[in-house]
């Protein structure tokens, strides 16, 4: 609404300035979307390999994505799976939460075979990448029946 004010007259510049914000509520319901569902995923960087990018960071855990879902980086919608402590090529399971990055253009994904896993444990199983981001962790809560 302050937008709206700011530039009455000028749609151009009220669409520009409103970007930011429709791409944040775009990513924001593409991670809410499958948190608590259960999802296949590939996976592109298995226990044991080194980032692409940054040689100092190798992966403790298997890392990969959801084949064919686009997030705002423009590449597949990355999650880490925690649980399998050999490597994998693919698995299927549950998204247990959602890592939101506040200093990134996108969030990520955890899937997990404890499905009662704390913050606590994802913040220590991921922190070989997440310490670079100011982040905060949302949990799936189950429903009871």
């Amino acid at each position: 609404m302050d937008l709206e004010k700011k530039f009455s007259k000028n749609r151009d510049a009220y669409t520009k300035a409103k970007e930011s914000f429709i791409k944040n509520v775009i990513r924001k319901a593409q991670v809410h979307y499958f948190l608590g569902k259960v999802v296949d995923i590939a996976i592109d960087r298995p226990i044991g390999t080194i980032h692409p990018k940054h040689q100092e960071i190798r992966y403790p855990i298997n890392y990969g994505y959801i084949p064919k879902e686009f997030a705002p980086d423009e590449e597949e919608l990355d999650v880490y799976l925690l649980g399998p402590s050999q490597v994998v090529e693919t698995f299927q399971g549950r998204i247990v939460a959602i890592i939101h990055r506040e200093n990134d253009v996108e969030d990520k994904l955890v899937m997990s075979t404890d499905l009662d896993i704390s913050k606590e444990d994802i913040l220590k199983q991921t922190y070989f990448q997440e310490q670079f981001y100011k982040s905060t962790i949302e949990l799936y809560k189950k429903r009871r029946t």
